[in-house]
């Protein structure tokens, strides 16, 4: 276990298991924004989601939820206009 984890255990601090860094390979992992460009950004955004869903094992259930903080720009006006119609 990492010491630093060990000490904020030990002072009662709560650790979160799947935190944005791995402590197992002390790297930061996260999804890049997505602007809308559908071209091969659109393709390498979504391996990298899927990628990143899968190492931190994300639930079905929030897969949507975070695709849709990461939108920017003309997707995210896609995204909030969908979401008003679908209500």
């Amino acid at each position: 276990m990492n010491f630093g984890i060990h000490l904020m255990k030990k002072i009662g601090m709560k650790v979160a298991r799947n935190n944005m860094y791995d402590q197992d390979y002390c790297m930061k992992v996260e999804i890049s924004s997505f602007g809308g460009d559908l071209g091969v950004e659109f393709v390498d955004w979504l391996a990298t989601r899927d990628r990143f869903y899968e190492y931190k094992g994300i639930l079905d259930s929030r897969m949507i939820k975070i695709a849709g903080f990461k939108l920017k720009h003309g997707a995210l006006v896609w995204w909030d206009n969908l979401l008003e119609v679908r209500g």
